[in-house]
Formats: structure tokens, sequence, C-alpha cells
């Protein structure tokens, strides 16, 4: 292996997935993330949101997708190889002339080789490379880490070298100089640009200053009629009723009244965060200390919402200490969201219902109670929890 090259099949769980494709890339030198993205094959598979979390671990215990994974090592294995051009183009500077330019063909060469084979500098190809990925990556995935979706092995055509650039003609005179080494090129001659006169740098400036005044302005004005959409989520208000449900809905949640004193499918992502059901309700023990909000969730999964449906979630919750509590319903992958409220929950019973309509079109789509808070441990409770849905 080339310069101990990481070995994903080491890794047995999503974490240490997570750890083995940031070692892949400390390997290939350490490229910034628009670098992958511009070695990315299909171009835009690797934008760099999504590179970021998923190597920050923002995205654990969740697997990413294998269209990621196979474009992120062949963006890595492109990344070693072009610097491996770097380095050996650096090495030749301490040769004579004529050495350099023999070097720097036989160097092409054997590139040109290599891209035509589809290998990079270790040696290895690169289907090699992407299998021993790929196998990892499903081992993980059917161990039930939440990955939703799984490719066949039909592989797009993957290029690990930048193709190269088709030099201009250059005339005779010019062809029998001495070849320039790899790597090496001449830096662009710039031109200096005029100065703008002095008028020119003060209006705009100008308008800038008096755009705010007009935007803040506005604001000030409208925001207290609602034509603004507000800083934070709503809150909702405690009902002395639950109200019926409307004949012809579905209901889209599994285990939402706990009668069989089962947690499932209700889930967390916080490691000290425990669930317990008893008295037909779910009971969520928060740590201290536990963060932002979205750090301590309590959460179900694979739901089916429809951009035209008409919703109605109602539910029951307690808290030992007053504070509020974030509702979200959302694409649990692209976090598009249909529903933010806040419930101001404490240790009175607080019955909420709230119909809404609209938002992402998925089967993946996900109901988070978000608990986290900088404030000691306490206990959430919640029960009759509904989400009906009129398609």
């Amino acid at each position: 292996m080339e310069q101990n090259r990481p070995d994903p099949s080491v890794a047995g769980s999503p974490a240490q997935f997570t750890d083995a494709l940031n070692r892949l890339r400390a390997w290939a030198g350490e490229p910034s993330l628009r670098t992958l993205r511009d070695l990315a094959h299909p171009p835009g598979a690797l934008p760099t949101s999504t590179v970021h979390d998923i190597l920050s671990g923002r995205r654990l215990p969740r697997m990413p997708r294998a269209e990621f994974v196979d474009a992120y090592v062949t963006a890595c294995l492109r990344a070693y190889d072009e610097a491996a051009h770097v380095r050996d183009a650096q090495d030749g500077d301490a040769r004579s002339e004529g050495a350099r330019s023999e070097g720097a063909r036989s160097e092409g060469a054997r590139s040109e080789g290599a891209r035509a084979e589809g290998a990079f500098r270790g040696g290895e190809s690169t289907e090699d490379v992407l299998k021993q990925w790929r196998e990892t990556w499903r081992r993980l995935s059917d161990a039930g880490t939440g990955v939703m979706e799984v490719r066949d092995d039909a592989q797009m055509p993957i290029m690990v070298s930048s193709p190269r650039r088709a030099e201009p003609a250059r005339p005779a005179s010019a062809r029998s100089a001495p070849a320039r080494p790899a790597g090496r090129t001449r830096p662009a001659r710039r031109i200096p640009w005029p100065a703008p006169p002095r008028i020119a740098r003060i209006v705009p400036a100008v308008a800038l200053f008096l755009a705010g005044i007009l935007v803040g302005g506005l604001g000030v004005r409208f925001l207290p009629l609602g034509l603004l959409p507000p800083a934070v989520p709503p809150e909702v208000e405690c009902l002395s009723d639950l109200p019926p449900v409307r004949p012809g809905a579905t209901e889209l949640l599994r285990n939402g009244t706990f009668d069989n004193a089962a947690t499932e499918p209700w889930w967390t992502n916080a490691t000290g965060l425990s669930l317990t059901a008893a008295n037909r309700a779910l009971v969520a023990h928060v740590p201290d200390r536990s963060g932002n909000p979205w750090d301590a969730m309590v959460i179900q999964r694979d739901l089916q919402l429809r951009t035209r449906a008409s919703y109605v979630l109602t539910f029951r919750i307690t808290a030992s200490r007053p504070g509020p509590i974030r509702v979200v319903l959302q694409d649990d992958v692209d976090y598009e969201p249909a529903l933010i409220r806040v419930v101001r929950a404490g240790p009175r019973p607080c019955l909420v219902s709230v119909a809404f309509s609209g938002g992402p079109d998925t089967n993946t789509g996900e109901l988070a109670f978000q608990a986290g808070s900088r404030q000691p441990a306490y206990s959430l409770t919640i029960d009759d929890v509904s989400l009906t849905a009129t398609f």
C-alpha cells in the first residue's frame, strides 16, 4: 500500500469509517474542500457543505451515500496523483536543463500510461481501491446504520488524473527552445487597471448606505404587521383538550401511544440521552448541559411526506423543569423543514395541536423533539403523539 494509505476494512462503525475518510484526505496531501469539489467526478458530486458535514461527523450515526464515497475516494486519489507530479517537478529542478527535459518527457509518457489504465501513483488501480471502500461501506450499511439507498455495482467511468489542456501552437523559432520542467509554468503578466475617478468610488458607498437605511426603515415599519418572517420559530399555546381526528386522515407515526411499554421505533442521537416507556408515555432523560437543542433529540424516521398534503400534529408534553422544546418535521436527508415550532414545556401537562400543509416531497421524513439545553439534567415526557395527513 503506497505510503500507508488508509485501509477502510478496519473500520467497524460509522464513526471509524468517517475517521478513515479524514485520514485518506490527509494521505492525499490535505487538499481543500474546493479542490475536492473540482476533482470530483461527475461534476457537482462533492458539494463543500456536504463534505464538511460528513467529515466533521455531524451526520453520524448515518453512513454517507455510496455515490459520495465513490466520488470522495476518487477525488483524493486524483489529488494524490497531482501532488506527486508537483513533487517530481520540484525534484527535477536539481538536474541540468537537458536532463530536466528528458525527465519531463519520460515522466509525461509514464503519466499518460497511468491515466489510460485508470491507476494512480501507488501502482494499484483506482477500481481496486474503490472496491475496498465499497465492501466496507456495504458491510457497515447492512449492519443497520440508517443508509436508505444502496447502489449497484455498475459504476461510471472515473478519471484519476486531470485531463491535459491543449497547448497552443508555438512558432518555429520557439520550438527549438529547451523544454520547461513539468509542473512549472511562466506566471501570467498582470496589467494594472487604471484607478477610477474619486466620484466613482464615492457613489457606490453612498448608494449602499442609503439602501441600508431604506431596508432598516421598512423592517421597523412592517415587522409589527407580520409581513416579515420572524427571527425565531413561533411558539404554540397549550390547549385544554385535543381536537377530534379528521375523517379520512392517515396516521403517519408508529407507536405514538406507547401502550406496550416499548420505545421503538423512537430513538435518540445523543449518547447520554436514554428513553423509557411507562404508563403509556415516553420518558426521555436528558443529560446535564447537553448543548444545542439539536444535540439531544427524540426522533422517529421514515415518514412519508407530500407537498400537497395537509397535516395535523398533536401530542401531550411535560418536563421536570420549565424550558423550550423545539418540534421539527423535516426531510432527514436534505433537512428541508415542513414544520418548526417551540413549546414551553413544564411540570404541568401541555396539550398541543398544530395544523399545517406543504413541505418536502419525500419518503425519508423525520419528526424530532429537540430537547438539548445548557442547563442541568431533566426528564421530558411525551405521550399521545399523532401525525395525521390528508393526501
